[in-house]
C-alpha cells in the first residue's frame, strides 16, 4: 500500500493485542501470573513493529493502552483509545435492556480457535 498510495494515512485497528492474548493464554495454561517475561517474544516484536509502521493505532482496552504507553513506551500521539462501545451509546442501549431478573438466556461470541474463548465457555458451563 505504501508504494501505491504513499500519502495515505495508515491506521491499525488492533481489536486485541495478540501478544497480550498469547501471554495471558500461556499464564493461564501454566497457572502462573502474567509477567513481562511472557510478554516479550517474536509476536510482540512483530506487533510493535506494525504499530510503528502506522500513523495511528486504535486500541479498545484501557489496559492495552496503558501497557503500550508505559511498558513499551509507545508515544501516545500514535495511539487512540476507541472503546468497543462508547459509554454514551452504552447508556442508551442499556436503558432498553430487560432487568437482570427478567433475563433468562445468554449468548457468548467467539470461536474455539482461540483457546481463551473455549476456556470461557468451560468456565461458564461450570458456573451455571
Amino acid at each position: 500500500m505504501a508504494e501505491s498510495c504513499p500519502n495515505s494515512i495508515r491506521i491499525l485497528d488492533t481489536e486485541d493485542l495478540h501478544f497480550l492474548r498469547l501471554a495471558r493464554q500461556t499464564a493461564y495454561n501454566k497457572k502462573i501470573v502474567l509477567s513481562l517475561d511472557l510478554l516479550i517474544n517474536d509476536i510482540t516484536k512483530r506487533e510493535l513493529a506494525s504499530i510503528y509502521r502506522c500513523d495511528l493505532t486504535l486500541i479498545i482496552s484501557k489496559f492495552e493502552l496503558k501497557l503500550l504507553k508505559t511498558t513499551f513506551k509507545i508515544d501516545k500521539s500514535i495511539l487512540q483509545y476507541v472503546p468497543f462501545l462508547h459509554h454514551k451509546i452504552n447508556l442508551k442501549i442499556l436503558s432498553t435492556y430487560p432487568s437482570f431478573e427478567e433475563r433468562k438466556n445468554f449468548i457468548t461470541l467467539g470461536n474455539f480457535k482461540h483457546e481463551p474463548n473455549w476456556n470461557a465457555v468451560l468456565y461458564l458451563k461450570n458456573q451455571i
